[in-house]
């Protein structure tokens, strides 16, 4: 990809957002999720040894999985705070510095 076309860069200054598919490798994203997914289970068992929580919910789908969690403790600020902010993970970086992803910023922020 060769970043956007003058019709998707109007759209996204005159909408505020623009849903581009396909930008990347889905491996690219499967590596994020999983880095993720391994930081919700850590907080899960954390949790569970700690008290606060009888079920792991390893049954949820990935996109549902910390909301539910979330729901069952007393204080899930300790693991909604490894998924937010600045995260350094391998798989972060890939997602940043996928080529396609940085054409689309350039076309928009020059």
């Amino acid at each position: 990809m060769a970043g956007l076309t003058a019709t998707q860069v109007d759209r996204f200054r005159d909408e505020g957002f623009l849903l581009v598919e396909s930008v990347f490798d889905p491996e690219i994203a499967d590596e994020l999720k999983r880095e993720l997914d391994e930081r919700v289970d850590a907080f899960a068992r954390q949790a569970r040894e700690g008290g606060q929580l009888d079920e792991l919910y390893e049954h949820e789908p990935f996109a549902r999985r910390m909301a539910r969690i979330a729901e069952a403790v007393d204080d899930p600020s300790d693991g909604l705070r490894q998924l937010n902010g600045k995260l350094r993970t391998e798989g972060m970086f890939r997602v940043f510095t996928e080529p396609a992803l940085v054409d689309i910023v350039e076309s928009v922020i020059g």
